[in-house]
Order: structure tokens, then sequence, then C-alpha cells
């Protein structure tokens, strides 16, 4: 069952905080949309799977789902479930400071970092003590100056935990760099039916 404790929605972001007590009986599909997603994770043992890649997640991990990437998350067994889910149009917030941070940053850990991880309880606070147009400034605020903190992110920690790629897509990838080639060819490579891409 979910527990919901702040949510908030506009025509820019959207962000919620929840907690899942028995999150095995929840199942999250992978999915696409055109926006960008940011989960923050305070509780559970799951996994982020972002394209061809899958990361284990740990306490106030943030894992970045880029607009047209599938996606999901996978949880890994019954422990609570606690997280900050944003969603929000990178072309509109914050002087469009999203496209500067590098494309390869998909999950960061901000474990110690006091600063960031008051800006989730600030979207809480602020849920209990603002409504309209005050909330929606606060709101947008706090997202801004996340995407700004994830732009002064340190190289070194991005994607530390990196736990799987998926094989056939890492092969594909690869042939193409090397082969740079046809579509055909592609498809012969790899016995992939090419009704398939179109």
């Amino acid at each position: 069952m979910a527990n919901c404790i702040s949510e908030y929605k506009d025509n820019k972001i959207f962000y919620n905080h929840i907690v899942l007590h028995n999150p095995m009986n929840t199942d999250f599909e992978l999915h696409t949309h055109d926006i960008c997603e940011l989960l923050f994770l305070k509780s559970g043992n799951v996994s982020g799977i972002a394209g061809e890649k899958t990361y284990k997640l740990n306490k106030d991990n943030l894992i970045i789902f880029r607009a047209n990437v599938p996606h999901k998350i996978r949880f890994d067994d019954n422990t609570v479930y606690e997280r900050y889910n944003i969603l929000f149009d990178e072309n509109i917030l914050a002087n469009q400071i999203f496209n500067k941070i590098p494309k390869n940053l998909d999950l960061i850990s901000y474990s110690g970092n006091g600063y960031v991880i008051d800006l989730f309880k600030k979207l809480d606070y602020y849920y209990e003590n603002f409504k309209g147009n005050n909330l929606k400034r606060l709101v947008s605020n706090i997202v801004e100056e996340l995407l700004f903190n994830l732009y002064l992110a340190p190289v070194d920690d991005f994607n530390s935990n990196l736990i799987a790629t998926h094989p056939i897509l890492s092969s594909a990838i690869e042939y193409i760099n090397a082969h740079y080639t046809v579509i055909d060819d592609i498809c012969v490579s790899f016995y992939i039916n090419i009704s398939c891409l179109v």
C-alpha cells in the first residue's frame, strides 16, 4: 500500500514523495515519456533500469531517467521503498542547465551531502505550509537548485553503481561503432528482423 507524503503538479513540474510498505506487490512497467525524471531513493532494495543499463540503488542515490529512454524501477525484495520522484521539462527550467549536465550521467550518490538531501526535505516542508502560487514558486526554485547541483557534481562520482548492461545491446552498439554500415547488415549480424526496427 502506497503512502503519499507530498505531491505537486503544474504545467512544468510533477513531483511526489511516496512510501511503499510492500513494494513487491507493485510493478512499475518499463516505460518512456518525453520529459525528464529524477528519482531520489530514501530506502528500499531496488535497481534502476535506464535503457540498456541497470544500477543498484542505495540510500540517497539519485538516478536520472532522460526523456524518451525506456526505464523502470525493479524491486529486489520487500524492503520498505521510499522515494522522491520529480518529472520536468528540461527545456523550460533553469536556463536549460540540465542540457549542460554530461550525457553519461545516470546516477549519483548524495550520501553525506546534507545540502542536496535538505532540498528534498524542503519539498515536504513547503507542501505542508504553502499552497497555490507560493508553493508553485518554491517547488520550481528547489527543482532548479537541484539541477544546478547536478551540474556541479564531480565527474568521478558518476554511475558508480552500474551492475549490468544488456549484452545484446552492448554488442550491437560496439558493432555499429566499428562497422558504421547499413541497417540490413546490422539486422543480419544480430538476427533481428528489420520490420522490428521500422
